[in-house]
């Protein structure tokens, strides 16, 4: 089961860390795990509307979304939960 990361990540300097530690964990939980922030990082340099049209095409590789603390503050991650909730994804 493939599961995609979700958080916030502009305005925060810890997104790596806590992406990685999320990673961790549903990796451990057995599941194959889609990082965005890993994803991403050779494309830093693009706006962010064509970083997270990438990220909404990973999400669309995905069974389920696991969404982190906070992340309803994110523009990024609520334009994911939208996107996970009309193609009604299972969240974990």
């Amino acid at each position: 089961m493939r599961v995609y990361i979700s958080g916030a990540v502009t305005g925060t300097e810890d997104y790596k860390e806590r992406f990685a530690e999320a990673e961790k964990i549903l990796s451990e939980r057995g599941y194959e795990v889609v990082n965005p922030v890993k994803e991403m990082e050779q494309f830093a340099d693009d706006s962010w509307l064509d970083i997270m049209n990438r990220c909404l095409l990973l999400l669309d590789t995905c069974d389920r979304v696991y969404f982190m603390s906070g992340w309803s503050k994110s523009r990024g991650a609520c334009m994911e939960f939208g996107y996970a909730v009309g193609k009604g994804m299972m969240q974990i």
